[in-house]
């Protein structure tokens, strides 16, 4: 954490967004480093404690803070802080603005306040997030997992890097990727068939995915955003979800996280490899000064869009016939949708949120108790129950 979660932190104060993923073969301890276990914590919940420890003693400037948490389940992405059933919740789309970057419209935010109520949602997601198991770890994550935090930061003259304005506050906002892959296995080695074979070539697909856009990226020493070149990052959910921390808007870090065992020396060399070309690569991060620009300038395309989508149907129903590609008319529809999904959740009050957060956070209860996943201690009440118990505490009292 002192090498990387504190530096990763200290930028996104300053208007830089960051993102730190875990990459290696499964049992290698990245769900270790990233989450950690009971009185050990990983890197996540050391940034956010960090976080409010720094709000908590900051005079220089008020800090708010939001949390969104997903999951890459074969290749779909799904929100794990939403209220509904695990099988009612909807499947996301990733939208990439051209000036704004990758974004999940539809994404549940949540605000928070204290590391009590972050810790909360993230005990709700892992609940949430697909685990399956395997020969080779029997508690190992199935799915990719992207917790992220986005910081709105007022701050007086002086602060972090950007210019000076005199007595005036400079508003700066950052996202903070923290990505947990999943191990990259072989199904060779772990024993699995049916559904954990599924998953298993799902996640070597996207994996093998990012691979190819890191190899890409190095070659090419950033020269592809010239237009010359072309990554294929829209491959896979994981790397285009991923795209602004590969080559974009973003100071990124990874952990390669390396067995010590013998008999895994191949996959060991593998992992290195694959750190060894992420070093070459650049990236473009600068500060992000405030979100109202971005709201009117969403107001002002939805505008444009709406328009454009009125008149397609108006020649439509002049001429009285099907000039109008279909393709192009739904992509219309789409590209409206999520941009008003994303000024949706950009727009409002911080406190008019947190008391919607309040709401949820008595559904998201509701759900755990009637999916039996309520943490109880033992002997309360009077009737019997079933309680899962774990060495791996990602999984203890939570399937």
């Amino acid at each position: 954490y002192s090498d990387i979660g504190s530096e990763i932190l200290r930028q996104g104060l300053v208007g830089y967004n960051g993102c730190l993923f875990a990459y290696g073969q499964t049992g290698s301890g990245k769900s270790y480093t990233m989450m950690g276990r009971d009185g050990d914590d990983g890197i996540i919940p050391r940034i956010v404690e960090s976080l409010f420890e720094t709000m908590q003693h900051d005079t220089t400037g008020e800090t708010k803070v939001w949390v969104s948490y997903l999951e890459i389940y074969n290749e779909r992405i799904q929100d794990l802080l939403s209220a509904g059933g695990v099988a009612e919740g909807e499947v996301l789309q990733i939208f990439e603005h051209p000036k704004y970057g990758v974004v999940v419209p539809g994404i549940s935010e949540c605000p928070v306040e204290s590391m009590d109520e972050v810790q909360r949602l993230m005990d709700y997601g892992i609940k949430r997030r697909a685990v399956g198991a395997t020969n080779m770890n029997s508690h190992s994550s199935r799915s990719h997992a992207v917790f992220t935090l986005r910081l709105e930061r007022s701050a007086r003259d002086g602060y972090g890097e950007g210019e000076e304005v005199g007595d005036a506050k400079v508003s700066l906002n950052s996202r903070l990727n923290l990505v947990d892959l999943s191990g990259s296995e072989r199904t060779s080695k772990t024993g699995a068939d049916g559904d954990r074979l599924r998953e298993g070539t799902a996640i070597n697909q996207s994996l093998t995915n990012l691979g190819v856009c890191i190899r890409e990226l190095a070659e090419k020493a950033g020269r592809w955003s010239s237009g010359e070149y072309h990554i294929p990052f829209r491959n896979s959910k994981l790397t285009f979800l991923l795209k602004d921390s590969l080559s974009g808007n973003s100071r990124t870090f990874m952990l390669a996280a390396i067995s010590p065992s013998p008999s895994e020396a191949e996959e060991t060399l593998g992992t290195l490899r694959f750190a060894s070309s992420v070093k070459t690569i650049k990236t473009s991060a600068r500060q992000n000064f405030g979100t109202q620009n971005m709201v009117q300038e969403l107001q002002a395309e939805i505008r444009n869009l709406k328009r454009e989508v009125d008149e397609h149907r108006r020649l439509a129903v002049e001429r009285e016939e099907n000039l109008i590609d279909p393709e192009v008319h739904e992509q219309l529809r789409d590209e409206l949708k999520m941009r008003e999904k994303v000024m949706q959740s950009m727009k409002g009050r911080f406190e008019n949120q947190l008391a919607d957060a309040k709401r949820l956070a008595v559904e998201r209860q509701r759900l755990l108790n009637n999916y039996g996943l309520a943490e109880v201690e033992a002997g309360e009440g009077r009737m019997p129950y079933l309680h899962n118990v774990s060495p791996d505490p990602l999984l203890s009292g939570r399937l």
